[in-house]
């Protein structure tokens, strides 16, 4: 097994991996630097290459939780928990996508998104956040497509 890079300004609050053209791929982020994504490949002599830094979408308010990190495709999917989603192609780091989406909810805690792509459908976000109840945590998972803003939640 091929372990992380060490984060060695602090722990990591976000990590996706990805084989993306015969290479093991990682987007990190630390608990140091919560608003930068370090992306690094998986060299031939078993280390770790920086492929560079992308920056986490910053909100108006006040940062809610760590951001997530996925991969879809050659892109990265960066979202905050105010519901900043940003896209970046890694081949060439430019920005497919950048969208708000309102995931907030009253006693609710963001906690990741993803995109979801089928071949023919337009495509989406989906955004998971845990809804505290007096007793129980409820996860939640909400979608958005990416060109008409809709929202749909599914309990």
């Amino acid at each position: 097994p091929v372990a992380l890079p060490a984060a060695e300004a602090g722990r990591l609050t976000a990590a996706s991996v990805t084989m993306m053209d015969g290479r093991l791929h990682a987007a990190l982020v630390s608990e140091s630097e919560p608003g930068l994504v370090a992306l690094f490949a998986h060299g031939d002599a078993g280390s770790w290459l920086p492929l560079g830094e992308v920056r986490v979408p910053r909100g108006s308010g006040e940062q809610l939780g760590a951001p997530s990190v996925s991969f879809a495709g050659g892109d990265l999917l960066i979202a905050t928990g105010e519901g900043h989603v940003v896209r970046r192609r890694l081949s060439d780091g430019a920005v497919t996508l950048s969208a708000k989406h309102e995931v907030r909810h009253q006693r609710a805690a963001w906690r990741a998104a993803c995109a979801l792509e089928r071949p023919g459908q337009a495509p989406r976000v989906a955004h998971l956040r845990l809804r505290e109840s007096a007793h129980a945590s409820h996860p939640e998972l909400l979608t958005v497509e990416v060109g008409l803003r809709t929202t749909e939640q599914f309990a």
